[in-house]
């Protein structure tokens, strides 16, 4: 956190230099942030409910596999090639601070619980399949989603056996 504290600091500090007005100072800092990390990763939150892919497969709720494939790319700093690469490994979303932080952060933890960064998907992770997320739906400090509103998957995602209907366990 500190080298992209320094790297902040740097832009603004310049921008106040350039153009003597702190609003615009902030404005430079946002665009600078935006210009370094958008072209690092594109994470999308959901796949698509289309039917039409060759290796679709129906889920346990009746969805199909579409539905919960999402893309995720990711070029790191410094990579010396514009070719792609699939991998088809077991990823979630939640995976994107391992790869923003692999190489540069020795055992990450969360600045907030102090706990260790881990991909730990060894039990396998639930999904929610419920239709919208919108707050007016849930309450302050916790969703309600119903224990039929959930999918349990492990390993391979592309396996209809890995796939299970289930909450997780509280």
């Amino acid at each position: 956190i500190f080298p992209i504290a320094q790297i902040i600091e740097f832009v603004f500090v310049f921008a106040e230099k350039i153009f003597k007005e702190t609003g615009l100072s902030v404005i430079a800092i946002s665009a600078a942030i935006s210009v370094l990390t958008l072209p690092l990763y594109a994470v999308a939150d959901h796949g698509s409910g289309s039917n039409d892919h060759p290796n679709n497969i129906t889920l346990p709720n009746g969805g199909t596999l579409q539905a919960y494939n999402p893309l995720l790319m990711v070029k790191d700093f410094g990579a010396d090639s514009v070719a792609m690469a699939i991998d088809n490994s077991f990823m979630t979303n939640a995976d994107t601070p391992f790869f923003a932080l692999r190489g540069i952060i020795e055992n990450p933890v969360n600045p907030w619980t102090q706990l260790p960064l881990t991909p730990d998907k060894d039990a396998g992770i639930a999904i929610t399949t419920i239709g919208a997320l919108s707050s007016y739906r849930h309450s302050e400090y916790r969703y309600n989603i119903a224990p039929n509103q959930w999918l349990h998957v492990r390993d391979n995602i592309f396996d209809a056996k890995n796939w299970e209907n289930g909450a997780p366990a509280e």
